[in-house]
Parts: structure tokens; sequence; C-alpha cells
């Protein structure tokens, strides 16, 4: 998750301004192409088998495509923040709302259990809310920290989707008024809203196919869940594509400039698709999610410093200071979840 966007900011690929439906498209695309060749390996290691086995190498399920309608808007969500507030502030916003909905609501709603403990005379209390509270403060000042440190020329608040940049001149005008704003800030909550949606339907599901006796391959992430999601990805996208041009815009693939990099975005999101959903099965949503949200972001950030050189001097230091006290945070949670809670 933290990876992709490099290639997506490349020179040339801010050039072409490529429509973020695109880069969406890619995404949509691989993930159904990755789940295809997943299930025809399956099925190939199925017809091998002594003796023959009555396990399925697909199983349609409609969750997937469930997914896939809370996936793709959340992805149209970041992509309209982010000319109004800004990449630092959209990702922030997006990355601490997905967070912090897990959390709270699977675990005060939907009772995932926490690891409790216990003082000498007896009062019980959670360390994972202390530590939740950890990794959205040092999320926080991984973003906020460098641009308020570090006044030299940056690129910081640089569209993170280059399709944007001809939006913001004409945003710009408008950049100083509330509206704006507020629309910003309120398009990056319903992304985070969205994402936490998208996995939560992950733990739904399971909950559903124990109680239907659904074949568990239907939700496998290395077969029949990816293939279906994938397909309603790629069908929610084209329909996005079509009212897109039915509005007057004229989205195109240019595939000279965007076949490599969209590639190697799509299959890099398509990885943490597959093991952001593996560790939602096995762990539940409340942790896993803050876990990948705040690491997702240490890893942008060191692809700033490494990469980009972004971030230098005084305003480095604090993001080594933030970025460790997140990944403190984020090794603590792991150890919250109770170890009966894991499926063998």
């Amino acid at each position: 998750m933290g990876t992709y966007p490099v290639f997506v900011k490349t020179p040339m690929m801010r050039a072409a301004h490529v429509h973020p439906l695109i880069f969406q498209g890619y995404k949509s695309v691989w993930v159904l192409i990755i789940g295809i060749l997943l299930v025809t390996w399956r099925s190939i290691m199925i017809s091998n088998l002594e003796p023959p086995s009555p396990r399925l190498a697909y199983v349609f399920t409609p969750w997937g495509i469930a997914c896939a309608c809370a996936w793709v808007p959340a992805g149209f969500a970041m992509i309209a923040s982010i000319p109004r507030i800004g990449v630092g502030t959209a990702v922030l916003i997006f990355d601490s709302t997905a967070t912090l909905v897990s959390f709270f609501v699977f675990w005060l709603v939907f009772h995932e259990p926490l690891r409790e403990h216990t003082l000498p005379n007896g009062i019980v209390y959670y360390l994972a809310p202390l530590y939740m509270v950890g990794v959205v403060a040092g999320m926080a000042g991984l973003v906020l920290l460098p641009p308020i440190l570090d006044r030299s020329p940056k690129t910081l608040a640089e569209p993170l989707l280059p399709s944007l940049e001809a939006a913001q001149v004409s945003l710009g005008q408008m950049a100083g008024t509330a509206r704006v704003q507020i629309e910003g800030y309120a398009l990056a909550v319903l992304a985070g809203v969205l994402s936490a949606v998208q996995y939560g339907l992950v733990t739904l599901a399971k909950k559903w196919a124990a109680e239907e006796s659904v074949p568990p391959e239907a939700l496998d992430p290395l077969g029949s869940w990816t293939a279906s999601l994938g397909l309603g990805a790629v069908l929610i996208n084209g329909l996005a594509l079509g009212v897109a041009r039915t509005a007057g815009q004229q989205p195109t693939l240019q595939p000279g400039v965007t076949l490599l990099p969209g590639s190697a975005a799509g299959l890099l999101y398509c990885a943490a698709l597959l093991l952001t959903t593996a560790a939602v099965q096995l762990g539940g949503n409340a942790i896993v999610m803050a876990q990948r949200n705040a690491t997702s972001l240490v890893v942008s950030g060191l692809w700033g410093v490494l990469w980009y050189r972004e971030i230098r001097g005084t305003a480095l230091l604090a993001w080594g200071l933030m970025a460790l006290l997140t990944v403190v945070c984020v090794v603590g949670l792991g150890f919250e979840k109770p170890p009966t809670a894991h499926p063998h």
C-alpha cells in the first residue's frame, strides 16, 4: 500500500495527465487477472490430487462484489479529496478514519476480542486503545510535522495522481474558500469509512459463511474471493468510465505511457489487497486495519525520504521519531490480540 504510488508519481505520468479512472481501472483489472490465475492454479492442483478431491476451484460469492462496491467508490472519493486539501491531509484523514472506524466499531459493536489485563485488585483494563492513540498520533506526526519544520521547497503537497494537476488549477482559485476545504475533508472521511466497510464485509462474510455452511473456497483470498472482487471492481469501474464519458469527460488509456507503471502499481495494490484480506480473516478488523494503515503511511514516508528526498534536516529527525512511535505502537497492538482468537 505504501509503495504502489511510487509508479504513479513519475515525471512521465504527471506530464501525461492520466485520468484517475484509468489508474483505478489498472488496479481493478489486475485484481481480476490475479484472481483468475489463482483459481486456475487451484483447479490444476485439485485435478492432480489422488484420490479425487470434492473441493471446488471456484465458488462465486456476492460478498466479493459487495466489497468492490465499497472499494471503487472509496478510491474515487480519495482521488477527489486530494486537489481540495492536498495529499498529506487527505491521506492522514483517510488512514485515521479507516483505522478508528474499524477499531471501535468492530471492538464495541461486533465484540472482536482484545487482550485483557488485570491489576492486583482485580480491575480489568485494556492496552489496545492506548496503543491506538499512539498509532493515530504517530500517523498525524508523520504527515503534519515535516511541512511545519521544513521551510525549504518540497513536494509533499504534490498530487498523488498526476491527472489531478489540471483540476488543481481551477480549484486553486477557490482553495481559500471553506466550501472547497469542507468538501475535501468530507470526501477523505467518506473514503476512510468506505475502506473500513470494505474490510468489515470480509469479517461479516466469514461469519455468514460459517452460519450458512458455505464452502470455504468462496472466501479464500488466494482464489475465489479475489476473482469475485476483481469481477465486481471491473464492472463498477467500467460503469464509472461510461458515466464520465456521458458527462463530457474523455478518459483515455494512453497505453504507451500508462501500461508499465499502471500495471506495476496495480500489481502492488493487488498484493496489498490479498495480504490485507488474509490478515483481516485471521486477525479481525479492529487491530489489523490499524496495523495496515500505519505501516502504509510509514513506508510512503520512507519513499519520500530515500527516493524523493522530500524530508530533510530537523523535519527528517521529527519524521523518524514519529515513525518510531508508530511502529512501536503497531507492534504493541499485535500483542493485544488474544491468541485463542486466531483460527488454527
